[in-house]
This record gives structure tokens, C-alpha cells and sequence, in this order.
């Protein structure tokens, strides 16, 4: 550098680099900026004329520090009655985790709700109630409504493990991670034109202006804007004709999980979540699908 100055004939400054002014900051007014006013380090060092390292720099000498800010925690809903808890956990066999989820919160929390009515829990790692599975159910869950391994554990309160375990002993083909087939199963597409010409269905979907989608497809395009669910459709349809939630999908596009939520705030008493349902029983026996959802 100095060669090249010299070379162009230009002069050197004397005296060095300009001085940086000291930060003569005590630990009351640095507290006072950046732990009331929470102003950082290069707002601090604008305010002064300083460089911010100096700032930064004094202020670890001094050991001011933000007090960690705690995460947002959301207060607990509240405990359901103790009626609705037995009836969820006890006459319907929902799992913990279903239950928190329907009040929107964990499965600790709904455990800590049954222990506080008195309401004796499964055990979690044993599963002594388990051991054995239902294969006609677990086959109409697995191949005829295409639910995963992880969903069926879920909705049976059981390890995935033994889901699978019995899926390999009946000689059922599990599909390979576990997933859905991309494609819609045969079946349901059947199942779809058995509701669509059973005759006091579609009365009932007449009469409530449903509008019809017999055409196959999924059911974000069968229904763009799902059908609104009222008390009276829920009664026509649950009760009457004996459909399942998952048939009442098929019908309106609503997913099943609100339509027994909607179930359960009209009052209507919702069949336990095993077998067929009574509409699917008789077309059985009418000789129509032998399974569906």
C-alpha cells in the first residue's frame, strides 16, 4: 500500500486511524436499553456512534442478558362431563387419542380427565385387552377402506406392530410403507352405485336436496363444496336407512370424522364402531358388495 501511495506521488495522513470513542455504558443504563427497551446491539451502537462489536463487547462485559421469553402455552380446554367421558371411553371404545382430539388437545390430557372421574384407563404398553385382533374387521378396515396400518392401530387403541403381525399371519398382502393405493379400490366405486340405487337413499336425498354424484372419483372432486349437514339429513340417513359415516361421505363429501361429530351434537346415538352397518347387512344379504366402507 504504501508502495503504490508513493508511486502516484500521493501523501500518507498522519496520525493513524480516526480514534473510536469509548462506550461508557454502566450496567443500569445498558440493562435499561437492552432488557426494558429491548433495543439490540446495532440500535444501541447508532444511538452512541459506535461501532456495534464495541457495544456487543461491553455488554458481555457486563453480563447483560434477555431473559429467555417462554413459549406461547395455549390453557388446557376444559374437562368434559363425566357422563360424555364414559360414553366416549367406556359404551364407545374411543381411544385417548380420539378423545383429545376431539376436544382439541393430547391423549395425557384426556387421560388425566378419566382419572379424575374415576374412570379406570388401559393400560398403554401392554394391551392386555388386545392380543387378538378381529380379522373380518381388520380386513374391511385394511383392504375394503383402504385405512393404513397406523390409522387402524389408532382407531383400535393397539401397536402397529400387532396390526401388521396379523395382517402377515391371515396371509393379507400389506402394501409397502404402509400407505394408501393411489387409485380408488373397485369396490368403493361399487359401493357408490349400491347407494345411489337403493331406493329409500336416494328418496331421502331427494327429499333434502342433496345433489347426486354417482360418478367415480375422489371425493374433492365428486364434491367441491360439500353438502351442509343438518340434523334432519343426519336422522334421514344414519337412522332410517341405517348408513355408516363413512356411507354418509360417499354421499354428502363431508369427511366421516365431522359427520359423527355432527352425530353427537344433534343427540342421535351413534352405533359402536364394529361391523357392518345396518344398511350394508341387508344389501349383503340382497347379494350386493360383500364389503365396504
Amino acid at each position: 500500500m504504501h508502495t503504490a501511495l508513493a508511486a502516484h506521488a500521493i501523501g500518507r495522513r498522519t496520525g493513524g486511524a480516526r480514534p473510536v470513542p469509548p462506550v461508557d455504558l454502566d450496567a443500569a443504563t445498558l440493562t435499561d436499553l437492552y432488557v426494558t427497551r429491548r433495543l439490540d446491539d446495532p440500535a444501541i451502537a447508532a444511538r452512541l456512534g459506535v461501532p456495534t462489536w464495541r457495544v456487543t463487547t461491553r455488554r458481555r462485559e457486563l453480563r447483560v442478558t434477555r431473559p429467555p421469553v417462554p413459549p406461547p402455552n395455549p390453557d388446557p380446554p376444559p374437562a368434559p362431563p363425566a357422563t360424555e367421558l364414559r360414553r366416549l371411553y367406556l359404551d364407545e371404545r374411543l381411544p385417548t387419542a380420539a378423545i383429545g382430539a376431539r376436544y382439541g388437545t393430547d391423549p395425557k390430557t384426556a387421560r388425566r380427565w378419566l382419572r379424575a372421574v374415576a374412570i379406570e384407563v388401559r393400560p398403554r404398553t401392554g394391551r392386555e385387552h388386545r392380543h387378538t385382533l378381529d380379522l373380518t374387521e381388520l380386513r374391511e378396515l385394511y383392504q375394503d377402506r383402504q385405512w393404513t396400518a397406523v390409522e387402524i392401530a389408532a382407531h383400535l387403541d393397539t401397536t402397529i406392530r400387532l396390526v401388521l403381525r396379523t395382517l402377515h399371519d391371515a396371509g393379507v398382502p400389506v402394501r409397502r410403507g404402509g400407505t394408501r393405493p393411489r387409485r380408488r379400490p373397485p369396490k368403493e366405486t361399487r359401493l357408490v352405485a349400491a347407494l345411489y340405487a337403493d331406493p329409500e337413499v336416494t328418496a331421502v336425498l331427494r327429499r333434502h336436496r342433496v345433489p347426486r354424484r354417482p360418478r367415480p372419483g375422489d371425493i374433492a372432486s365428486r364434491f367441491p363444496s360439500p353438502v351442509p349437514l343438518t340434523a334432519q339429513l343426519l336422522a334421514a340417513l344414519y337412522a332410517d336407512p341405517g348408513l355408516s359415516a363413512r356411507q354418509i361421505e360417499l354421499l354428502t363429501g363431508q369427511p366421516h370424522e365431522q359427520i359423527l361429530d355432527a352425530l353427537h351434537r344433534a343427540g342421535i346415538p351413534v352405533r359402536r364402531p364394529t361391523g357392518s352397518s345396518p344398511w350394508l347387512t341387508r344389501l349383503r344379504e340382497r347379494g350386493g358388495p360383500s364389503r365396504g366402507p
